[in-house]
């Protein structure tokens, strides 16, 4: 037989090393997500991380005196589901699909994403994209997607520079 010397688990030693393996937040839940996670998933997990999390006070805001009969006024806290909901409101206005695509943003539709998204950095939301791309994207992902940002740096200058590839077309004498 194939399988000479080989025994089954006991009931009790197979349960305990299923339950190990089924913790929630455990290796098994986070190879599921990442495996049915798509590239409109991350950008928008990266929108949300990098929107701001509390209401700017409006232009003409100014500091009211103490009066103890004026109601209070309504938190500015930005629930992450509230975040989560403008982010898709935005991404059904404007044309981005994946990180690819808010990488190679061009800076008049970014002033507009922003505006409409309660005015976040690109410096910011790229950071987020960072993370998002060294936490949960694959060996194999996260390589294609280096690649397909732009050049290589030299050995010297790893974890020195973040430099993107640029966004405008190549001049015409170029191409």
């Amino acid at each position: 037989t194939p399988f000479a010397g080989m025994t089954h688990l006991s009931l009790r030693d197979a349960r305990s090393r299923s339950a190990g393996c089924l913790r929630p937040g455990g290796r098994v839940e986070k190879v599921l997500n990442l495996r049915k996670e798509t590239d409109l998933d991350r950008l928008i997990t990266v929108l949300v991380k990098a929107a701001p999390d509390q209401r700017q006070e409006d232009l003409r805001y100014f500091k009211q005196p103490f009066n103890p009969h004026r109601e209070k006024m309504a938190s500015r806290y930005i629930s992450e589901e509230q975040r989560r909901k403008q982010v898709l409101q935005v991404l059904r206005k404007y044309p981005l699909v994946d990180i690819y695509d808010l990488v190679r943003i061009d800076d008049s539709l970014w002033t507009e994403i922003s505006r409409d998204l309660g005015g976040m950095s690109y410096g910011a939301v790229m950071k987020a994209a960072l993370e998002v791309v060294g936490n949960s994207f694959t060996p194999l992902e996260r390589a294609s997607f280096w690649a397909a940002m732009g050049t290589r740096q030299r050995v010297a200058d790893h974890h020195r520079t973040c430099v993107f590839a640029a966004q405008d077309s190549l001049p015409d004498g170029m191409r």
